[in-house]
């Protein structure tokens, strides 16, 4: 817990181990694929929590921020 900005040991443990696939239930693996993309167009729509927390994105336009590898090679250069 000394590594995460965000951490919380409760969360944390239960949500790594079930992204992981190692979870105690039976859920089936499908249902545990995570999606960063789908997060953030979900729960982070303004960036300001990715802007926050990777700085590599900050710049980078909203309407790429969750896909960033859809930018033209000269865009991405643009905002480094």
């Amino acid at each position: 817990m000394r590594v995460p900005l965000d951490g919380d040991e409760a969360n944390n443990n239960g949500n790594w181990r079930w992204i992981g696939s190692v979870g105690a239930d039976p859920q089936p693996a499908f249902r545990r694929i995570f999606n960063p993309t789908r997060q953030q167009e979900r729960f982070d729509p303004d960036g300001t929590y990715v802007r926050r927390f990777v700085r590599e994105l900050r710049d980078v336009p909203d309407e790429h921020l969750a896909k960033p590898w859809t930018m033209s090679h000269e865009l991405q250069g643009k905002v480094g």
